[in-house]
Order: structure tokens, then C-alpha cells, then sequence
């Protein structure tokens, strides 16, 4: 098909090839419906198998209502075209996999809970719609690979004392809107490495979080440990960087 395709039910079975060169829209008709990819076999549910039906082409697939008031739960999935999770509510996400020409966006409003790695092979992370983005929930380091791809980021929340988010973008520009993690646990860390790209926070960075950037130019606009003293704070710019007021915590370093 050339045009696009929209799929709208609360049960959606795929059974064979889905081809196209528009956009294809697979979503419940209640917003009180929750969605799960590679998740469950309740709700609004689409399998593996179910996703293998897509066949490369696709401008952009769309996953959810948009005006969902509900969870959307996507499992462990790899995918060949640019995709966007689309909830108001909670989107909870782990690992995702994108070949060829995919992307990843998650919609405008709700929030994130990142329990998995996202990798793409130039494509570009978009999650700046979603109001905040957790890694309060799991005790390990979850990375974003793009080689090459764009990552836009809303309000980072990191709340668990092992929680570590490390994005290496590979070129690509690396935009974070804020940084949260817990005052006094300088266990957790934020590292934005965009390689030749560059980085920039848009907002506040607050809490005991270690934060290390590197890129062709760093630019960090809002207050860093004002309310909240920060962790270490390294920064390495092969072409320059543009700093407001930074307050660290005692004995934290500012390289």
C-alpha cells in the first residue's frame, strides 16, 4: 500500500504480510485499553510473530492510542522501521532493537520507565515528548546505542542507588531536558557521550549523581546542584563549553 493504514479494535490479530510505504497505525479503540508488545497475550497484544507481519518499507508504524489513559508494556523486540509508542499514560520499555532504517519515538505526554537497552543503527531516540523518564526501578547500568542517530531526552529521574543511564550516540547530538537523581547517593551516574556530536541540558541538573559528558561542544543552560549538590561533574569538549553556576557535593570533583 502506498497509502497509510490505520487498524483500530481492543483485539487485533495479524495473520500475514502487512506491506507498505506510509505510515501504519496498530491501535485499541478504548483508551482504557492496555497495549502489550511481546509482553503478554491479554489486552490490546501483539506477539513477535505478530511484529514479523510488518515488512520492511514503512515510513512509520505506530503503537497505541494516543489518547491512551492506560499502560503500554513493550517486551524484549527488534524492529526494521521507524516506530512510535504512543500512550498518555505510562509507557514501560525494555530492550528494543532497531535494524536498517528504525527509530524510536514514544509519543507526546505520560511518562517512561526504562527497564531494558535501546540500540539503533543510526536512527534516532526521541522520548522528548514523555514528561519524564524513570531508572528508578532497576540495579544496573541501561544504555542507548545510535551510532550516529540523534537522542532527545525529556526529565531524566534516577532514584535507584545502582541506577546508571549511558548514552553513546556515535556522532549524533545528545539532548537532555533535566536531570534528577537522589541527593546523597553518588552511586548513580549520567553519561552522554556523542562522540564528534554535541551535548546540551536544557534545564536543571540536581542530586548525588556523577555526571560525565563528551562531544564537540557541551552546553549545559540550566543550574547544576543548586537545590541538590551533584556527583562528580566531568565534561571533555574538543571544541568548547558553555557552563552556568555547578555546586558538588563535599569531596566531589569538577573536571
Amino acid at each position: 500500500a502506498a497509502g497509510n493504514i490505520t487498524l483500530t479494535a481492543d483485539d487485533l490479530v495479524l495473520g500475514g504480510n502487512l506491506s507498505g510505504t506510509g505510515t501504519i497505525t496498530l491501535q485499541p479503540y478504548s483508551t482504557s485499553r492496555i497495549v502489550r508488545v511481546n509482553n503478554s497475550t491479554t489486552d490490546f497484544n501483539l506477539s513477535t510473530a505478530e511484529i514479523a507481519y510488518l515488512v520492511d518499507g514503512w515510513s512509520g508504524i505506530n503503537i497505541g492510542n494516543s489518547s491512551s489513559s492506560v499502560d503500554l508494556f513493550v517486551g524484549n523486540t527488534s524492529w526494521i522501521d521507524p516506530v512510535n509508542f504512543r500512550s498518555n499514560y505510562r509507557k514501560t520499555i525494555y530492550a528494543l532493537t532497531g535494524t536498517g532504517n528504525a527509530s524510536f519515538a514514544f509519543g507526546s505526554g505520560g511518562w517512561i520507565d526504562l527497564f531494558g537497552d535501546i540500540t539503533t543503527a543510526g536512527g534516532a531516540v526521541d522520548a522528548s515528548g514523555a514528561s519524564y523518564i524513570f531508572i528508578n526501578n532497576v540495579s544496573s547500568t541501561k544504555t542507548i546505542t545510535t551510532n550516529g542517530g540523534a537522542v532527545i531526552l525529556s526529565a531524566l529521574n534516577i532514584n535507584n542507588t545502582a541506577g546508571n543511564l549511558v548514552v553513546n550516540s556515535g556522532g549524533g547530538n545528545i539532548t537532555v531536558a533535566s536531570i534528577y537523581s537522589t541527593a546523597g547517593i553518588s552511586s548513580n551516574s549520567v553519561t552522554l557521550n556523542a562522540g564528534t556530536g554535541n551535548v546540551s541540558v536544557t534545564g536543571t541538573s540536581n542530586g548525588g549523581a556523577n555526571l560525565s559528558a563528551t562531544g564537540a561542544t557541551i552546553t549545559l543552560s540550566g543550574a547544576v546542584g543548586a537545590t541538590s549538590p551533584m556527583g562528580n561533574v566531568t565534561l571533555t569538549a574538543t571544541n568548547s563549553i558553555s557552563l552556568p553556576a555547578i555546586t558538588t557535593a563535599a569531596g566531589k570533583t569538577v573536571d
